[in-house]
């Protein structure tokens, strides 16, 4: 995923980014992240958004 934002309704240490097929996946880390490619584990899933947990 590429962490590209802090989602518009911000809750603490919570980022967005992009998959390859440009799916959006909202998740929680304590790092700043912007910017950067991580892997991140899908939790949930609605119509439009993928939930996640970073894998350090």
């Amino acid at each position: 995923v590429l962490v590209d934002k802090k989602p518009k309704r911000y809750i603490e240490n919570q980022f967005s980014g992009r998959t390859g097929p440009n799916k959006t996946v909202v998740f929680t880390s304590k790092k700043n992240l912007l910017g950067q490619l991580v892997k991140v584990k899908i939790i949930k899933s609605t119509a439009w958004t993928l939930y996640g947990e970073l894998i350090e």
